[in-house]
């Protein structure tokens, strides 16, 4: 009998590849898995993208605040820049996922 840490049990977020290898989805949600809780997480992807979208709005607001008023030391406003771009970007790709979780956006492979 194998070790269950070796080779586990496949649930229904292991995914078994072409080669007939396994591989577990731990960032994307697969929403035929979670068909008895469709509503619930339909609302939880509506706060996220409301989250994500006033998130972006007040980075992009704050900065420009911060670069109009001066208050901080312009090298300091520069390294901030680059903290809340990438920050930015960060929300637009995971707004960017989203569709692709909830199967509204399909990208086939090369199969």
């Amino acid at each position: 009998m194998p070790f269950r840490f070796v080779y586990p049990e496949p649930d229904s977020l292991t995914v078994f590849g072409p080669t007939n290898t396994t591989y577990w989805l731990m960032l994307l949600v697969r929403t035929e898995a979670i068909s008895t809780y469709k509503t619930v997480y339909n609302l939880a992807v509506a706060t996220e993208v409301f989250a994500l979208v006033f998130g972006i709005i007040l980075h992009i607001r704050g900065f420009v605040l911060f670069w109009k008023l001066r208050v901080l030391h312009i090298n300091f406003l520069m390294i901030a820049a680059e903290i809340y771009a990438s920050l930015v970007i960060g929300m637009i790709a995971r707004l960017l996922m989203i569709p692709y979780e909830m199967r509204i956006v399909n990208i086939t492979g090369n199969s």
